[in-house]
């Protein structure tokens, strides 16, 4: 929760910024195109991620693809 978070860091407030918001504060100060990527926060990737990648046992798939 929001209180716990505070809690554990010391803080007395805690908000959190919208995509948009984000993009706004980066932007801003920012001389051209950032390129900063808001995937994380969006789920909108800039290129396909299969789908597997979201599956709990993916470090499991991860590394029988990478090791056989």
């Amino acid at each position: 929760s929001v209180a716990e978070i505070c809690e554990k860091i010391g803080a007395d407030s805690l908000a959190y910024l919208s995509v948009d918001g984000l993009n706004k504060a980066v932007r801003k100060g920012a001389q051209g195109e950032t390129g900063h990527c808001t995937a994380c926060f969006s789920g909108v990737y800039p290129i396909n991620i299969p789908e597997w990648l979201f599956r709990d046992d993916r470090a499991t798939l991860v590394f029988e693809a990478m090791w056989g």
